[in-house]
């Protein structure tokens, strides 16, 4: 395998095999980092910063030095230009997913709103592997001194995660609550009508009750809808008072299903009686 040419994994996908020049290319385009990996034979990998004639593109021009006043003429000789210095360049860890380059302004913004966490994996260019945010000195913020009253009603970061990765799960639900309840209210009215055109007392009856699952589905979703919203509230303020009345907001909501389900068993209990009942009591193949 010829050393000059490497593979490239980005997303984890193989690329390549690429010459080193063209590797340097994609240093310039920002498509390639020292945190991706590379491979001289696409099985064995390792970090691209092992790799230093990749981000080798210091730049050279030639300067004048004075000769001998006889000879008349200036020799050029090559004098490194040095490179302005860069913000630091962070990348971050969602899961299974990297992200970045971000500089440390918004790194740090992003574990000061809880979007990351102190144990979120962070990397930068120098590091030898991924580490918590939290061991980076000076990374995640200090708490600023605060009155007891204000320390109390602050948040954790970790909470206020918790509930933003609970809040798109909230949405989905509270829209299947409406999407289904507002079908079965069109099929409640057609049932209905249809009922009364063909003097169906059953069909109209039905209908009456697919209505009344509609208004079920539906209020249920507003309650839902409203607790999805009162989290983004606790997002934005992050404060223990905007939380409290979320979980009122969620305590109304597990309340209402509660009783809806007591209702629908205590409908069930009472078909099953009147149905033994219609049927003139339990069966003799059924008794003890």
């Amino acid at each position: 395998m010829d050393q000059s040419l490497l593979y490239v994994k980005i997303k984890g996908r193989s690329q390549g095999p690429f010459s080193v020049e063209k590797l340097q290319e994609f240093v310039r385009r920002g498509q390639l980092s020292r945190m991706h990996q590379v491979s001289a034979d696409g099985v064995s990998w390792q970090a691209a910063s092992t790799y230093p004639e990749i981000f080798a593109s210091a730049a050279v021009r030639p300067v004048a030095t004075p000769q001998s006043a006889s000879s008349g003429s200036l020799e050029l000789a090559p004098q490194s230009v040095p490179k302005p210095a860069q913000a630091e360049q962070w990348y971050y860890a969602v899961g299974s997913d990297q992200f970045g380059p971000v500089d440390r302004a918004a790194l740090v913004s992003m574990l000061q709103s809880g979007q990351l966490l102190p144990k979120s994996e962070v990397w930068r260019d120098g590091m030898t592997d991924w580490t918590s945010a939290e061991s980076i000195p000076g990374l995640v913020p200090s708490r600023p001194a605060a009155t007891t009253a204000q320390s109390n009603n602050q948040l954790d970061p970790e909470v206020v995660h918790s509930l933003f990765a609970s809040k798109s799960w909230i949405t989905l639900v509270a829209g299947f609550g409406f999407a289904s309840g507002s079908l079965m209210a069109l099929m409640g009215i057609i049932a209905v009508i249809g009922g009364a055109k063909a003097d169906s007392g059953m069909v109209v009856l039905g209908g009456i009750i697919y209505m009344a699952m509609a208004v079920i589905s539906i209020v249920g979703a507003v309650l839902l809808m409203r607790y999805g919203s009162l989290i983004g509230e606790v997002m934005l303020y992050k404060t223990a008072s905007h939380l409290s009345s979320a979980f009122n907001a969620q305590k109304t909501f597990w309340s209402y299903v509660g009783i809806v389900l007591i209702v629908m068993l205590a409908f069930l209990i009472v078909g099953i009686l009147l149905s033994i009942a219609a049927a003139g009591g339990i069966p003799s193949n059924f008794r003890m």
